[in-house]
């Protein structure tokens, strides 16, 4: 998998590259490492990445690890990731849910009351025949799809990453496998 990842110091690109990286690196005394943080939510701060080995196809994998400071309310929302021309993972505030869509393919979602200053991992995933949401490990019912996404050597639509978001980021990977095949897991070992 390709991934932006928080090292003890600035974050780098791996398999791709990113623009639009000039964020506050937040220290983490737990982890002992950066995270990425985002401002204020009218800012529309978001990091643009470019995955260029991503091959399109049947199957991807999105996760990352946030941290709220702002649960959004009614009529808010924010975006933890977003392709203009496939697809899209947001939180809606009104509905409090997570909803990861790829367009032509289908939709999934995944309610929860988010809580601030609380560490969690998300993982949205397409498998060739069903979308998913994991948060902490806990997979969504799954929603059948079916179709493949289009190649990004045709498209020149980069991803966005945290658009609208008032919190940290860290350890983004993006694959062109779907990973987690329906199945729990712990994120955190």
């Amino acid at each position: 998998p390709e991934e932006l990842q928080g090292k003890s110091g600035d974050f780098e690109v791996i398999d791709g590259s990113a623009t639009n990286i000039d964020f506050d690196l937040n220290y983490e005394y737990e982890t002992g490492g950066y995270s990425l943080e985002f401002g204020n939510a009218d800012q529309i701060m978001s990091v643009q990445v470019d995955f260029f080995a991503y091959d399109g196809g049947p199957e991807f994998t999105f996760e990352l690890f946030f941290k709220v400071f702002y649960v959004p309310g009614t009529g808010e929302k924010f975006e933890l990731f977003r392709r203009n021309d496939w697809g899209i993972l947001e939180y809606d505030g009104t509905q409090q849910k997570f909803i990861f869509g790829l367009y032509g393919i289908g939709q999934v979602e995944y309610t929860i009351s988010l809580v601030t200053d609380e560490w969690y991992h998300i993982a949205a995933e397409y498998d060739e025949s069903n979308l998913r949401l994991y948060l902490d490990g806990s997979p969504s019912a799954p929603d059948s799809g079916g179709g493949n996404l289009p190649n990004p050597d045709t498209q020149s639509d980069d991803f966005w990453i945290g658009e609208r978001l008032e919190g940290l980021i860290d350890i983004v990977r993006m694959s062109d496998t779907g990973i987690y095949g329906g199945n729990s897991f712990d994120p955190y070992s």
